[in-house]
Parts: structure tokens; sequence; C-alpha cells
């Protein structure tokens, strides 16, 4: 059976240190730092964790900093906090345009086109 941690479930076949990484806000090095703190091996299979190994797991990884749903909120607000000021940063990011001074001319048309067709508006 797959490990579900925040909603995403890893796959039992993987390496829980490769696994790890799915998660919002978990790269290589704190899933190392994670692992290390707990004394597993990096190599271990996500199926062979016992049920509390997986409780001290999660643990771990909330206390670290945001992750997964929690990182994705925060952002969310941050966005939604640019948008509300009408600062430059908000209003090009409510235009789908590109925020931190790329080239506008050819590159960015597509990406805009894509971004204000797919996207909710932000209001």
């Amino acid at each position: 059976m797959a490990l579900v941690l925040f909603g995403l479930s890893l796959p039992p076949s993987a390496h829980l240190e490769i696994a790890l990484r799915r998660l919002a806000g978990v790269g290589p090095a704190r899933s190392k730092v994670v692992l290390r703190q707990l004394g597993l091996p990096p190599a271990l299979r996500v199926s062979e964790l016992t049920p509390s190994q997986e409780r001290s797991l999660a643990i771990a990884l909330q206390s670290g900093g945001s992750v997964a749903g929690a990182l994705r909120e925060e952002e969310a607000r941050r966005i939604q906090r640019l948008v509300a000021n009408g600062c430059r940063r908000g209003i090009r990011l409510r235009a789908g345009l590109p925020v931190n001074g790329q080239r506008t001319k050819s590159n960015a048309q597509t990406a805009g086109r894509i971004r204000r067709t797919s996207a909710t508006p932000i209001q």
C-alpha cells in the first residue's frame, strides 16, 4: 500500500530519499537531512516503513517548515497581496505577463496567452 503524506501518495517501490522529493517544499538536501535526523537509511523503500516511522517522518517534515498544501497556500497569499496592493508585480501577475524582467517581445507572448486562457482570474 502506498504511503500518503500531506495528501500525496508516494510510490511503494521508490527509495524513501527520492520519493520524499515529490512533496512540494522538499528537495534533495531536505530529504537527506530529515532521513539523517530519523536515522533511516536513504535506500529504504517506502513500502518497508513501519507505521511509527511513517508518523515520525510526517512530524519531522512538518516541523522543518512549510510542506505541500501549506506551502502552496502561503504562496497564493503572497501573490494575492501583490495583486491587492496594485504594485507593478501584482499588475503583471494579474495580466499573466512575466514579472521578473524577462523578454516580452517574443517569448512571453505564448506564455501569457496560455496563462490567460487556462488560469482563473485573480479577484
